[in-house]
């Protein structure tokens, strides 16, 4: 070709003149020309194939038309620089062709710019081939290639190990998962640094140089235990690891990149405790995954060519006992499980075997153990097409398979449970409720036979609407607002066998929600509580009888509740002794009786309501107003918590007796005695003047005779109200002993009965109460505490009633029985004991020894964590000049027994001297130190009765002295 040629008008000119018909149809290329001139494009019948038109000469313009887009400024670029004088006016370009039918082809045209003689370009020329395959065939490779990397990416960032990927000489970190990143003690901003930067510290140690060796060698590199000094939070550490580093090689075989795998052996290398392994290196990525591989060939011995290690704890043999054996003969107990039968099928029909959960039998520690795998036997073949091996793919999937055989376990069980339950379980379904899964409570409460299940709830229960009862309306609304419904001890009239029942149930309506969150069922339990109802009901006609025994009483009772202590109850004995009416009642007890707002009463209630524990007073003077009237009198009385079911304090029952008539009877006696003491001694002054002067005057005589006279009228008089006094003693003795009779017959006897019935029904059908026990054993508890208040009662009554006889005791065999009854604790304690020299005194041995066993088991009971406990036992003879001024013993002596009991425990403040020697009183709650808060007041029972008296001295945390005083 020449400069100076111009187009042919026709194609088959334009192939003809380059000659080259065969070449170019065995090339499969299309020749095209653009005359510059006339900007047309020539194109012969390839070329119009691979762009898709069926004109061979047509305007370049028209030509761009059938160029995709995107590519269309590329073939203007090229062209144009085709044409430009400082290229060498080759023209090259790939692009895309979308032709009238459609279709997409990929082009890559070549060609030359023409000059004419002026040198200017007069044409283009050149040929085109088609690309599309090849173009097609490298995107795919791409996506593959993509779609790799991103699993291999996914692989390292998942992987159970630290891992990690350095790219290039420069060792960029690509990848790093975040065990890795822990492991450098870096953040994740190390991604895209290099090495070196990201870990300058390892700039002394080896790992660089050797990473570096390894893009030269391309040898993976292993180290067990190897140290590393890493800079962790600022410090500088040792650390050793077992790591690999795998070079990478792009499919040229040159090595790419590094990938480090490494595990943190820090403890075993320090602690020695790493016990050196068999390492072999891995030979492919294969055996790095956590799934069971191996190789069988295809002969008839199906000999295993390879395992990697998994596959070797897959089947409990070291991988080096089963390469180079037949399958039987590594694995003998698979004999008879048919898979040497199904490997011999995959090698006959080149058709793979796939199977999910196999079964096999393995011998482990010498017992067959079944595992479970997805097993994979996938023909690997030849150039011709033959079986040559097999791959072994297992994946262990044993823990998947036990666990779901496990949860269906679980659930069969729990469907048989619901199917067993007390409960009646059943769902109602729609807003027509209709009935599924009924278990058997459910059928039996319902009572119309078995075969309810499918049928509407009103359908089978009519009387839920004979009977108006509120349940299908309450179903309704649970379905409309989605709120959970419970009601407990809910009556049910339910046609039971075809008798209306009344029953009591707890229920529950639970709603059940789609995927979507819309209520489509309620779930329906029901627990039967018609005995415990009953019970419970019983309970309160008891309670209410035990209240009728309250009121009915012969002993004043008031109740008494809350902070501000309402009155609850007040039965007639309590009114008549306050001279009020019932118009106090909920009233606060000092807004009704205003009159002993100055008293400490109402701190002793506050006292009881907060502490739980018991107040008693044997004998108080208190000014009231009865009925108007100013009255003094006396009283015996004692405060004790009430209590809730959950057994705290909610009010105070104050129990009290009035015995101004004994305290003035008393009084009386004392007074008398000392008038007659008085009368009898002026009595002798006056006989023996007389008798002086009876010589002097007959007169003087007859006067003194008549005056004797009158002072025996009056000793006779004073000896009538003496036995009055006595009288009445006797009858304040009656009355207390009538009120002994009450409290351990009329009251006990109903709480008997009360504890008796709750045995036998918690005997007879505790196993179906349900939710009902808890009040049983409630009523129970109640009616225990009960019956111990009135023992307490029954024993505050006798007190003052009984005396033991007196003789002479030896206080040093007092002392050593109490210690050997104490001698547990005290060895337990290690407790020391000092006991001085002791008299021996007239008394009552038991209860001289009740003394001293509460004052010694005190000491040792309220002993300082950490302290050995020493108590000492004192003694000494005190006149009674010297006793301390507020010391009243209750009999006159010229001499008194002063004994001690010391001790290093606790100790107490002494403004609670006048609360620890009163009945029921306690400085501390029962759940730091057991006990009544009775044995101090017994302690000054004792005392008192023996003429003495008792006292305290301490501080906290100093210990405590007891003192008592008893008459020589």
């Amino acid at each position: 070709m020449t400069g100076d040629q111009r187009p042919l008008d026709r194609s088959k000119q334009l192939t003809e003149r380059l000659d080259i018909n065969l070449a170019l149809q065995a090339a499969d290329l299309g020749v095209w020309e653009i005359d510059l001139p006339t900007n047309q494009v020539l194109l012969d019948q390839r070329c119009c194939q691979l762009f898709g038109i069926t004109s061979h000469q047509l305007s370049f313009s028209d030509t761009l038309h059938h160029i995709h887009p995107d590519d269309v400024e590329g073939v203007n670029q090229a062209m144009q620089w085709a044409l430009n004088p400082q290229s060498d006016g080759n023209y090259q370009v790939s692009y895309r062709s979308i032709g009238q039918d459609g279709r997409t082809h990929w082009i890559r045209s070549t060609g030359r710019r023409y000059l004419d003689q002026r040198g200017q370009p007069i044409r283009l020329a050149g040929v085109s081939q088609e690309l599309t395959q090849q173009v097609e065939a490298q995107q795919q490779e791409a996506a593959a290639l993509q779609q790799s990397e991103d699993r291999f990416r996914v692989l390292i960032e998942e992987a159970p190990v630290a891992t990690c990927l350095f790219v290039g000489r420069q060792l960029v970190i690509e990848v790093a998962n975040q065990a890795m990143i822990q492991v450098w003690g870096k953040g994740p901003d190390v991604i895209g640094l290099p090495l070196a930067e990201a870990l300058p510290e390892l700039k002394d140690q080896h790992f660089l140089t050797t990473l570096d060796e390894l893009f030269t060698t391309g040898k993976t590199y292993q180290a067990k235990g190897g140290r590393a000094d890493l800079v962790i939070e600022g410090q500088l550490q040792t650390f050793y690891f077992n790591y690999d580093f795998k070079p990478l090689r792009t499919p040229g075989g040159e090595v790419y990149a590094i990938l480090e795998t490494a595990q943190d052996v820090t403890e075993q290398v320090l602690a020695q405790q790493r016990v050196e392994q068999s390492q072999q290196q891995l030979l492919t990525l294969f055996e790095q995954s956590p799934v069971g591989l191996a190789t069988i060939s295809a002969s008839d011995e199906l000999v295993f060519q390879w395992a990697n290690s998994f596959y070797g704890e897959l089947v409990a043999r070291p991988p080096q006992d089963i390469v180079g054996k037949p399958l039987l003969d590594a694995l003998p107990e698979l004999t008879g499980q048919g898979f040497d039968e199904i490997l011999k099928n995959v090698i006959a029909t080149g058709n793979p075997f796939v199977a999910p959960e196999v079964a096999v039998g393995i011998l482990r520690d010498g017992q067959l153990t079944t595992i479970y795998v997805d097993l994979t036997y996938q023909p690997q073949k030849g150039a011709l097409g033959a079986v040559e091996a097999i791959l072994v793919v297992a994946t262990d999937v044993t823990q998947q398979v036990v666990t779901r055989k496990q949860i269906e376990e679980s659930e069969s069980k729990l469907r048989a449970i619901v199917a067993t339950a007390p409960a009646g379980i059943g769902v109602f379904v729609g807003r027509d409720l209709v009935i599924e899964n009924p278990n058997q409570t459910f059928i039996d409460i319902v009572g119309k036979g078995p075969h309810i299940a499918g049928l509407p709830l009103r359908e089978v229960m009519p009387e839920l609407l004979t009977e108006v009862q509120p349940f299908l309306q309450i179903l309704d609304d649970v379905f409309t607002t989605g709120n959970s419904f419970i009601s407990p001890s809910s009556l049910v009239k339910i046609v039971q066998n075809g008798v209306l029942t009344d029953n009591y149930y707890n229920i529950s309506y639970s709603p059940i929600r789609n995927a979507a969150g819309e209520v489509y069922a309620i779930l329906d339990i029901a627990i039967d509580v018609t005995e415990a109802v009953i019970a419970q009901q019983q309970l309160k006609v008891s309670e209410a009888f035990a209240q009728n025994l309250l009121y009915n009483s012969p002993v004043a009772n008031v109740v008494l509740l809350g902070e501000d202590m309402l009155i609850h109850s007040i039965n007639e004995g309590m009114l008549a002794m306050l001279g009020r009416d019932n118009s106090i009642i909920g009233m606060p007890f000092i807004a009704a009786m205003p009159e002993l707002e100055p008293t400490p009463l109402l701190g002793r209630l506050r006292q009881v309501l907060t502490t739980g524990e018991a107040f008693q007073q044997p004998e108080e003077r208190f000014e009231l107003v009865r009925y108007g009237q100013p009255h003094t009198g006396y009283y015996q009385y004692i405060y004790t918590a009430l209590r809730d079911a959950l057994d705290q304090p909610t009010g105070v029952v104050i129990t009290a007796i009035e015995v101004t008539t004994q305290v003035l009877a008393r009084q009386q006696v004392e007074a008398s005695e000392a008038r007659y003491r008085t009368l009898s001694e002026d009595l002798e002054q006056q006989v023996l003047q007389r008798t002086q002067e009876l010589a002097a005057t007959n007169e003087e005589l007859a006067a003194n005779n008549e005056e004797l006279e009158a002072s025996n009228e009056e000793y006779a008089a004073l000896n009538e109200e003496l036995e009055e006094a006595n009288s009445l003693l006797i009858r304040s003795n009656d009355n207390l002993q009538t009120f002994a009779y009450v409290a351990s017959h009329d009251l006990q006897e109903p709480l008997r009965k009360i504890q008796q019935f709750g045995d036998l029904l918690r005997q007879r059908s505790g196993s179906t109460l349900g939710d009902g026990l808890p009040y049983l054993e409630r009523m129970q508890a109640a009616a225990s505490r009960m019956s111990a208040l009135i023992r307490d009662l029954l024993t505050f009554s006798r007190i003052s009633t009984q005396r033991d006889t007196s003789g002479p005791v030896a206080l040093p065999a007092v002392i050593q029985v109490v210690l050997t009854d104490l001698e547990l604790v005290i060895d337990e304690t290690g407790a020391r004991i000092e006991v001085d020299d002791l008299p021996t005194l007239e008394g009552d041995r038991s209860q001289l020894e009740q003394l001293f066993q509460n004052l010694i088991s005190n000491a040792l009971k309220f002993r300082k964590p950490g302290v050995v406990p020493l108590v000492q036992i004192r003694s000494r003879w005190l006149a009674a000049e010297h006793l301390p001024p507020t010391i009243k013993p209750a009999r006159r002596a010229v001499a008194y027994h002063q004994l001690e009991v010391i001790d290093n425990g606790i100790g107490f403040d002494e403004k609670y001297l006048d609360r620890i020697f009163q009945v029921f009183q306690r400085l501390h709650g029962k759940s730091e130190y057991a006990g009544t808060g009775i044995g101090l007041a017994i302690c000054a029972k004792v005392v008192t009765n023996h003429g003495g008296a008792i006292s305290a001295r301490s501080q906290p945390g100093q210990g405590a002295a007891f003192t008592i005083y008893l008459p020589v």
